[in-house]
Order: C-alpha cells, then structure tokens, then sequence
C-alpha cells in the first residue's frame, strides 16, 4: 500500500521513482499496490498512480476517482494492462490458488516463516527463564553458603552474649 503523502511534490502513490524505480525494478516486486484512502485527496490522480506502477485507488466516492480509462490511448491501455497484469499475478500466486489448478494438490500445513517465529518465541522464553533462574540463584544462597551464614551469626550471638555476661 502506498502512503497518502508526498514525497517531494508529488504524493507518494504517484510517484514513478518510488514505485516503478526502487519498488518495482530494485526490489523486484511483482504484486498489488494499492494506494491508501484517496477519498480526501484531489491531488490523487488514477492516470498517474498508474503511470507510476501503482494498480488501484483505494475509494468508494465516484469523484475521487478521477481516472478516464481511453481504450484508444495506447499508454492508457498499456499502464492498465500493466496494473491488471500485477493484480492478476498476486492473485495467482497467493494461497487461495493452491491447489486449484488441473494437477495441483492442496498443501495444507505451516509456512516456514511461521515456524521460524514459534522458534523464535521459544527460544527467547527459554532464555527470559533462564535469566529468571540464574537472577534467582543469585541472590538465593546456597545450602553451603546459608550453613556458613548461619554458623557466623551463632559465633556473633555467642560473642555478643559473653560480653553482656
């Protein structure tokens, strides 16, 4: 999605150096860009978020769209085609296909992002546990420790009581 601001004079859904330049040619994105809510902004042009790499507005007031598709412009059926190309590719791609296509077969499990981030959460609970554990026995003495606390205090006892006797 893109943003609702500008970038420089032009507002960024518009913009062909941020869409088509880093988005589409150095990131290598083939999917759907949409714009964000362009209900408010005049300056919002369909021609030119197409023009720029941008797929679709999204609105739902009929003036905010200020797009005029001309089937005889040749630069205006090719951005369109271009959008619909992108719109078409996501759709394609994306899980609901799966298994759809003649031969496919539904895979039906864990992506592997999902499970790097339960191992990623698993690992860091057992690390703030052991933290907690090792914070614990920290100020938590030992038996040895405690029996060598509890002897010194017997010996200051001791000698505290022989001075008042």
């Amino acid at each position: 999605m893109t943003a609702f601001n500008r970038v420089g004079a032009t507002w960024a859904g518009g913009d062909y150096g941020l869409l088509t330049g880093i988005l589409r040619n150095e990131w290598a994105f083939d999917g759907f860009v949409l714009t964000d809510n362009a209900n408010t902004g005049v300056f919002m042009d369909g021609y030119q978020m197409t023009e720029a790499g941008g797929d679709a507005k999204l609105t739902y007031l009929e003036e905010s769209a200020r797009y005029d598709f001309d089937e005889n412009d040749e630069a205006t059926y090719y951005y369109a085609r271009q959008a619909m190309h992108h719109i078409l590719y996501t759709i394609a791609n994306s899980n609901v296909m799966n298994g759809l296509a003649p031969g496919g077969t539904f895979v039906e499990g864990m992506r592997i992002v999902d499970k790097l981030i339960i191992g990623v959460n698993v690992v860091c609970i057992l690390l703030i546990l052991w933290i907690a554990y090792t914070i614990f026995r920290t100020f938590k003495p030992s038996r040895r420790k405690l029996a060598k606390l509890e002897r010194k205090a017997a010996k200051k006892a001791a000698r505290k009581a022989a001075k008042q006797a």
